[in-house]
């Protein structure tokens, strides 16, 4: 398998979601769950390793979609979809959901498997959900909403920016080797 140094590989997925955008007003990046880690996860990485890409993602107004809040939302509009044979109603974890809808069970917790199924559950499913559903059901947020929770939770759980651990490690550094 050929692979790209990560900053390459970060710069590449930019440039696939500015030609992505065509004449759209913003872009959405969904994923299950995606509120609590995914887009942290990619805002943090993105700030860490590339942070020069973090002002063109903003320009092109992206938005982070949450697929567990829109099957929260559909259960609780009692979408027939999601009812099962006794009168219940599916648990909204992905693989509940996935096996479900297809009657079959798929691979999670990879994220490749992952992708595949939120994408065939959101857009080949009896579900039949439309993209302004699927946007406006799952809490969209936009790319400063997302960074400001990051950054909040970040500080309280005592996690430190690169700016601060490099502060802090170059005032140790001189602190031990500085004469008195």
């Amino acid at each position: 398998m050929q692979t790209v140094p990560f900053r390459e590989f970060l710069r590449l997925f930019v440039d696939f979601l500015e030609d992505s955008k065509g004449s759209c007003d913003k872009i959405v990046l969904i994923g299950h769950n995606s509120a609590s880690f995914d887009a942290h996860i990619l805002l943090r990485t993105i700030q860490e390793y590339s942070p020069e890409l973090l002002h063109t993602i903003k320009e092109l107004n992206i938005h982070f979609a949450n697929s567990l809040i829109l099957f929260h939302n559909l259960i609780k509009e009692k979408h027939v979809g999601l009812k099962k044979d006794d009168g219940s109603f599916v648990k909204i974890n992905q693989e509940a959901l996935y096996k479900h809808l297809f009657r079959t069970n798929f691979q999670g917790h990879d994220a490749f498997e992952d992708v595949k199924a939120l994408s065939k559950i959101l857009y080949k499913s009896s579900l039949q959900l439309s993209l302004s559903k699927i946007v406006n059901k799952s809490g969209t947020t936009d790319i400063n909403s997302a960074i400001g929770d990051m950054n909040y939770l970040d500080r309280s759980h005592g996690r430190q920016s690169n700016e601060e651990v490099h502060s802090q490690n170059a005032r140790q550094f001189w602190t031990r080797f500085s004469p008195p």
